[in-house]
């Protein structure tokens, strides 16, 4: 079974060449690519090329895609089952084309806005085709074309999926594997069962008297054994399994998953079926506890619930949260001083999450300038670079933790340390949201990322968004200037280096461009054309070739004999990494920043004109 949902989450990465050649006159309508449309959560609706897979399975992915690679988290039955990663291949423009191996291929396309088809090709050859959702539905239409294009590439055993739940949205962030039941040092353990979920009725559970019931774990050397026992009055055993953790028979398979301290989640999968128990080293729990584990239960496909009478206590799970973090790691306004680099986010909806992944990388500083605090937020979304920046902050850190408050809106953030390089950011202006940032040039443990991920699960904040690690690497990006000096900028300038989201074909700048400066006054020319420059914000300047649209120039430090500068407009999604210098003013040194600048900006197009 393990081998079987591994080859499962492995096939559901898998895409169509609408390019290629058709052995047949069927072919399958298309949409131009939109990364921003392609990245996010599909449910898998129809499969061909895998006849082993059963109707009643559900699956899932987390796609991120980009000019460079793509990434999929594939999420079977109902855990996290992998990671795959594919490198872009360059030379078909035409399509989406990713290699993952000597002859191996993932392709994707879309039919419609909110379906997507992942294909594996094997030497070029069709192998196994998916076709996904947003939604739960995907149009008879497209269903048939769909199955016609893989019979025409010699491609049987279409299978479609009854699927009435949208179990990405639901699922996804709900289970992640633990290590709990190899950490459990005690030859035997008893835990109040709380409640369980299986896949057949247990009339055991249908008593109308008061009830107990627990789990007892039994350990002896690696080898483990499970009892469920039901009390009403007298003890039952429901259930006795014996296993080794990470070693799964045909039969049985028992997997541990992270859930809130002092709690364990288990599931359970026997020739009888699938049961998930939720226990606890208390007698009771939360209602949010609860409540959570009936979105579980939904998602590991159990459709019998059954709860211990009594085990429900008041539920005020988040301040019991937040209290917990305040206590065990304390912290004073001077520690959260510094660079802090974005993480990790989690969100409480699904769909803010998906928003957030956009965020290529964040970054906040917070810095103390003639004895006022002052905060900037920098993230960068492709290509495009946004500042935020807070100078009139009240600190007060009475409570344990570090709350600052902007003095003019009247927000506030709270920060809280999760270990010495990390901490994290809970602003009152974007509720339903925290933030995990670290120091720059760190890379977080993945303890600390367990840390904080717990802590947000407890919160009900189940849909993390994790950053690349390299994404720490950019915290070097030069600042912006805040005051620009415009008789720094003076006199002509060579182009030295461009990168842009625009193909070099439609690139149209000059070769040399000179900054003339009257009375303060800025204009713009290469020698045909000139353009007045209005300064804005005391930093900017925005400019109109003819009858080109607005361009807005940022200036970055230090203005030397080089001068790197983003030109772009945000509302047509335009722009460009420019880097000018003076003659003989450019080294070597200056062209791998630029270049390393632009990967952080995500610019796919780069040339050289030195």
């Amino acid at each position: 079974m393990g081998t079987l949902v591994l080859y499962i989450s492995l096939s559901c990465l898998i895409h169509v060449i609408l390019g290629s050649p058709l052995s047949c006159n069927t072919k399958i309508r298309e949409i131009p690519p939109d990364f921003k449309r392609l990245n996010g959560l599909w449910n898998l609706k129809a499969v061909i090329g895998l006849p082993e897979l059963p109707k009643s399975t559900y699956s899932y992915l987390h796609v991120k895609v980009s000019e460079k690679e793509v990434h999929f988290w594939a999420f079977p039955l109902p855990t996290l089952d992998g990671t795959f990663v594919a490198k872009r291949i360059h030379d078909d423009e035409g399509s989406l084309d990713y290699s993952y191996g000597a002859d191996n291929e993932v392709v994707l396309s879309q039919t419609q806005p909110d379906s997507l088809i992942i294909q594996m090709r094997v030497n070029n050859k069709l192998n196994v085709s998916s076709l996904s959702s947003k939604g739960t539905s995907i149009s008879p239409t497209e269903l048939e074309e769909f199955k016609q294009w893989g019979e025409c590439n010699g491609v049987q055993d279409f299978i479609e999926l009854n699927i009435t739940t949208n179990y990405a949205q639901t699922c996804f962030g709900m289970f992640h594997v633990s290590k709990q039941l190899e950490e459990i040092k005690d030859d035997f353990t008893s835990w109040h069962l709380i409640a369980k979920s299986s896949s057949t009725a247990d009339h055991h559970y249908d008593l109308r008297i008061l009830y107990k019931a627990r789990l007892e774990i039994t350990k002896k050397g690696e080898e483990y054994t499970l009892q469920e026992i039901i009390t009403a009055p007298t003890d039952t055993t429901l259930l006795e399994l014996t296993f080794t953790t990470n070693v799964y028979s045909d039969r049985n398979k028992v997997m541990s998953f992270k859930t809130g301290e002092d709690l364990l989640l288990l599931g359970v999968q026997t020739e009888d079926g699938k049961t998930l128990y939720l226990a606890s080293r208390n007698p009771t729990t939360k209602q949010s506890v609860i409540n959570k584990f009936k979105t579980q239960a939904l998602c590991f496909n159990a459709k019998f619930n059954y709860f211990m009478p009594g085990s429900i206590e008041n539920d005020d799970d988040a301040e019991s949260c937040a209290h917990k973090l305040e206590q065990m790691v304390p912290m004073n306004f001077r520690e959260s001083v510094g660079k802090w680099v974005l993480t990790v986010s989690a969100h409480e909806k699904a769909e803010t999450a998906l928003a957030d992944v956009s965020a290529l990388y964040g970054v906040t500083e917070i810095t103390i300038t003639d004895n006022k605090v002052h905060v900037s937020h920098t993230s960068i979304h492709q290509g495009i670079l946004y500042l935020l920046e807070k100078s009139d902050i009240e600190v007060d850190e009475s409570t344990g933790h570090v709350l600052y408050k902007d003095t003019l809106q009247g927000t506030r953030s709270s920060v809280f340390r999760v270990s010495p390089n990390c901490i994290m950011f809970s602003p009152e202006l974007l509720p339903g949201k925290l933030y995990l940032n670290c120091r720059a040039n760190q890379i977080p443990s993945e303890n600390e990322i367990t840390k904080f991920v717990q802590y947000a699960n407890c919160r009900r904040f189940n849909s993390i968004v994790l950053r690349r690690h390299s994404s720490s690497s950019c915290s070097d990006w030069p600042n912006e200037v805040a005051v620009l000096d415009v008789d720094k900028i003076a006199g002509k300038w060579k182009l030295t280096a461009l990168a842009s989201n625009v193909p070099k074909e439609d690139v149209h700048l000059p070769s040399e461009i000179e900054f003339i400066i009257n009375d303060g006054e800025v204009a713009i020319t290469d020698g045909n054309w000139k353009s007045p420059a209005l300064k804005i914000e005391e930093r900017r300047l925005q400019y109109a070739k003819g009858e080109e649209s607005t361009m807005e120039m940022r200036f970055h430090d230090p203005l030397d004999d080089t001068l790197l500068i983003w030109v772009g407009n945000i509302e047509e999604h335009k722009f460009f990494l420019v880097l000018f210098s003076k003659p003989g003013g450019v080294k070597p040194d200056d062209i791998q920043k630029f270049k390393h600048y632009a990967d952080c900006l995500s610019i796919p197009v780069t040339f050289i004109e030195a």
